[in-house]
């Protein structure tokens, strides 16, 4: 389950959005430096993750023995 934080401003608002595109996308290089080709189901997890999200799936990434264990919903972080 995701969470927005509330903003106060417009800049809060386009900070954040550049946070969660920078985070995608390294997670993305990420995933590929692991495990070598990604399968596009999880690029498009990633695409549309918010940073609960990214920072579960962060928690995870070193420890899992296959791509699939990184989005495993059933999984604590």
């Amino acid at each position: 389950m995701s969470t927005t934080p509330e903003f106060k401003t417009y800049g809060d608002i386009f900070r954040y959005e550049a946070q969660v595109f920078g985070d995608q996308e390294r997670m993305k290089k990420l995933l590929i430096k692991r495990f070598g080709a990604v399968p596009i189901k999880f690029i498009k997890l990633v695409d549309d993750a918010e940073m609960d999200d990214l920072d579960r799936w962060s928690d995870r990434l070193f420890d899992a023995r296959r791509i699939q264990d990184i989005f495993a919903e059933d999984r604590p972080a």
